[in-house]
């Protein structure tokens, strides 16, 4: 970033991330990788050393916000850090803002009447195996708005499901549904917070997808997860 490159990531999930130079005569290639171990990324390989210098920054350059056109950072790492401490001091730590969640349901269901959220928790249990008396912990949460659940209706019959997964102290994955309406314009319909692409994790969202959202016959299903949308529905076939 110091020289002004720009790239073009090739390969990102949980556990790698690969990039390479967007500029095609200089083959210079990433690769990073997730280590359980030590909660950390790794640089594995960087093959060959990048020698790709831009002298100045284009317009279109996508890795480049307003300010670092003019100031870059050095470490991703103290940016994270930043970031993470100004956030805390806005919204509060990870801690608070799971105990302000069923709070915020609340509020939802109340103040936007007929929208669909549901939550799933499970028993919070001590280090000695002890379950804590009324205490739970966050599980899964499906949410769709009613005016969403309305507008799908006169949509296309087609759904996309997508996913990213969550970054911080806890894990996930965030799954949303769009589609799309008469003018071709991207219509989101439902989201959820998952453990993981698991075959209940997805046999949770699938089912309250189809109960509260897109309950009509003859729906086309978009997806590049459709191995664990396989295994959630052959599970649900034999539960």
């Amino acid at each position: 970033m110091n020289n002004s490159a720009d790239f073009t990531v090739k390969h990102t999930d949980s556990r790698r991330y690969v990039i390479e130079c967007r500029n095609m005569l200089y083959k210079f290639h990433l690769a990073a990788s997730y280590k359980k171990k030590n909660d950390s990324w790794e640089i594995g390989s960087i093959d060959p050393p990048h020698s790709c210098i831009a002298t100045n920054v284009e317009q279109d350059h996508r890795k480049l916000s307003a300010t670092s056109t003019y100031n870059y950072t050095p470490s991703y790492k103290k940016a994270w850090i930043a970031s993470t401490k100004a956030v805390e001091q806005i919204f509060g730590n990870w801690e608070d803002s799971y105990k302000e969640l069923p709070w915020f349901l609340w509020a939802l269901k109340t103040y936007v009447p007929r929208t669909v959220a549901i939550m799933e928790t499970l028993p919070a249990i001590m280090s000695d195996g002890t379950c804590v008396t009324g205490n739970r912990i966050f599980h899964r949460l499906f949410w769709a708005f009613d005016l969403c659940i309305k507008g799908f209706a006169s949509c296309k019959p087609i759904i996309q499901i997508d996913g990213t997964w969550l970054c911080g102290k806890y894990k996930g994955t965030l799954l949303m549904v769009v589609a799309q309406d008469g003018n071709n314009n991207v219509f989101p319909i439902s989201f959820a917070l998952i453990e993981g692409e698991t075959a209940g994790g997805w046999g949770f969202f699938l089912r309250h997808l189809r109960m509260h959202v897109a309950s009509q016959a003859n729906l086309c299903l978009i997806s590049d997860r459709h191995a664990a949308i396989e295994s959630a529905y052959n599970n649900h076939d034999n539960g």
